[in-house]
């Protein structure tokens, strides 16, 4: 029977056996995984960006009503843009959402319910609002007035809150049937597995019956071949094709013949490329050893011309290498050679007794009778290491600096109470502040050099020393205008800005002036209503233009100018809006002092680590 039938033709039925078990598997298979690839682009291409984008919109309805609220306070038509911007948003944000949810009445639903809310509030409270505010002066909002608009803006609040649930509720259902259908999946794989496996037990059985048995006779011939009896015999039985395997051990045998001249003429080109490697070895530029560890000593076996210069005593004909390199410096490359596994490599920088430093790079070659052989690369790299040490002590120098520009002690004023923290991105940073006391005003200031590093803080430092030239009664516009003339060349010369942020705060009346040099971080918390109110003006950073207003407020008991960097920003989302909600969780009305609300929002300034600088600085009066 195995005769009449080859191992192709068994070998064949069992494929098409495991075929169909495949095929079987693989439509099941397809089907599943189309349909978890549609739950899955509901969850990535509908439901998660459809949610991403309701937060757009809401945000654009929520800077609508912040733009409304400033006009009304201040009559200033800049407070208009964040109104008409806000509509931009949120008409697009809303056009985005209706498109991703076309066909889920549900969520479309909330999404009408919000686009109502939204043009009834404009249309019976923001626009008529507006219309009666007179442009350049407050206008007196009433109690009544200011209810209305707030229950009809706490009606859209709660539409968002109803659009987010169901948007999240969405998303959960899509999870679910993606993870139903991974479920499936997985159990029709396990599947496809068992059935597979049973397939291949059918099929050793079958290589036994039908193979081994033939097979290990052509073995047994060409043991004997192996053993140098070229004349033995093969049996010739079994299936065909392994009678033809037979014939095959024939040729085979023909063909060692043929392969031992070869062989012979390998070993010649073996030898010319150990010759070559000896060449290569000997004109290398790098010092090269080749050595072996034995178990108490490392000994030199071959040094080329560059390592008998770098380490003479091979020249004096010494072998052990602790005595050429020193015992620190060898218990360093021992720990190296320990830590190598199989073909790998180390580095390290070894210093020599004489004080030269070594740049080593070890490998395994193999292994002898004596011990393990290595080979060592290496070159002196001791003027490239003192130049890093000089580098690193200027570096060290130019933090010393820095450190003694920021403020010492603060001195104590009645009425008034600070915060402060720094933490640069680097040894030296870019951001700076200062605090000024001197009856009968308190000055602050915080800046943000572009970059990191040296050059950024130096600049710093010289931007702290111009700005504090200037007495601390002089207003904020003529102290920032002056320090950017005196900045003006080196600005333009390394092609870098500054931003500022310069108040004076008149510690009698509260009243404080501010100049704003593109910083746009000046928020001043209010304790009594809780609000934050962020203040900024157009103006551009130091550097990039020639002038710079000044704007004025006031401070209440309790009232705290809060100044932070782009890195304190960083650290809650990148957002103004996030950096906001953080300092009203701190500041929320208790009466948290300027220290504590610097702390908070600083605290995780150590885990950045490619972060900006983190700078804040705060002053409460009362």
């Amino acid at each position: 029977m195995y005769s009449r039938l080859t191992v192709q033709g068994w070998l064949m039925v069992v494929l098409c056996v495991m075929g169909v078990v495949v095929l079987c598997g693989s439509v099941s298979i397809a089907v599943l995984q189309y349909r978890t690839d549609a739950a899955i682009r509901q969850l990535v291409d509908i439901t998660s960006p459809a949610r991403a984008t309701a937060f757009q919109m809401q945000a654009g309805l929520r800077d609508q009503e912040t733009g409304v609220r400033g006009y009304v306070i201040t009559g200033d038509r800049r407070f208009l843009e964040p109104y008409v911007e806000g509509q931009q948003a949120e008409q697009a944000a809303a056009a985005r959402v209706r498109e991703r949810l076309t066909g889920n009445d549900d969520l479309l639903a909330d999404l009408d319910a919000i686009e109502t809310a939204a043009e009834q509030w404009r249309t019976s409270y923001a626009e008529p609002l507006i219309a009666r505010v007179s442009p350049g002066e407050p206008y007196p909002l009433s109690t009544t007035e200011a209810d209305r608009g707030k229950a009809q803006f706490d009606n859209l609040r709660a539409l968002f809150d109803r659009q987010n649930e169901n948007l999240v509720s969405a998303r959960n259902d899509a999870r679910a049937q993606l993870q139903q259908f991974q479920s499936w999946l997985n159990q029709v794989l396990i599947i496809v597995l068992v059935a597979l496996v049973g397939t291949a037990l059918a099929l050793t059985l079958l290589v036994r019956r039908a193979v081994t048995r033939p097979v290990a006779g052509v073995a047994a011939a060409c043991r004997r071949i192996a053993k140098g009896d070229f004349a033995a015999t093969i049996p010739v039985e079994g299936p065909s094709d392994i009678r033809g395997i037979a014939q095959d051990v024939n040729d085979m045998r023909r063909r060692i013949v043929d392969e031992l001249q070869t062989s012979q003429a390998a070993r010649a080109e073996l030898y010319e490329s150990e010759e070559l490697f000896r060449k290569s070895f000997n004109s290398s530029v790098a010092g090269k050893l080749l050595v072996f560890r034995a178990s108490t000593q490392w000994i030199v076996e071959r040094a080329n011309p560059s390592a008998r210069d770098l380490l003479p005593g091979l020249r004096e004909g010494i072998t052990n290498l602790d005595l050429l390199m020193g015992s620190d410096g060898m218990a360093e490359l021992s720990t190296a050679a320990d830590s190598l596994d199989g073909d790998d490599n180390a580095r390290l920088t070894m210093r020599l007794t004489d004080g030269r430093s070594l740049q080593v790079s070890i490998a395994v070659i193999g292994e002898k009778p004596e011990g393990t052989e290595f080979v060592l690369h290496f070159h002196d790299v001791t003027e490239s290491e003192r130049l890093r040490q000089l580098e690193l002590a200027e570096m060290n120098r130019a933090v010393e600096v820095q450190r003694a520009l920021v403020p010492g002690a603060l001195p104590a004023t009645p009425g008034w109470t600070f915060g402060t923290f720094t933490s640069p991105a680097r040894q030296v940073g870019g951001d700076f502040y200062d605090v000024r006391v001197r009856q009968p005003s308190i000055v602050l200031s915080l800046g943000d050099v572009m970059g990191k590093g040296m050059d950024a803080g130096m600049l710093a430092a010289a931007t702290r020393t111009a700005l504090r030239s200037n007495d601390p009664a002089a207003t904020p516009s003529t102290v920032v205008n002056g320090a950017a003339g005196i900045l003006e060349g080196d600005l333009r010369r390394i092609s870098a800005f500054v931003t500022l942020s310069y108040v004076r705060v008149d510690m009698d009346s509260g009243d404080f002036l501010f100049a704003d040099a593109g910083h746009g971080l000046h928020f001043v918390i209010r304790t009594r209503s809780g609000r934050i109110e962020r203040l900024a003006s157009n103006d551009m950073p130091m550097g990039l233009d020639d002038h710079w207003q000044e704007l004025s407020d006031r401070l209440a008991p309790g009232d705290m100018i809060l100044l932070v960097s782009d890195g304190v920003l960083d650290l809650w989302g990148g957002s103004i809006e996030g950096l906001e909600d953080a300092i009203s969780q701190c500041a929320d009305g208790n009466g948290t002092g300027p220290q504590a609300v610097v702390d908070y929002l600083c605290a995780n300034a150590d885990e950045m680590l490619d972060g900006d600088d983190v700078t804040a600085v705060a002053l409460r009066r009362g």
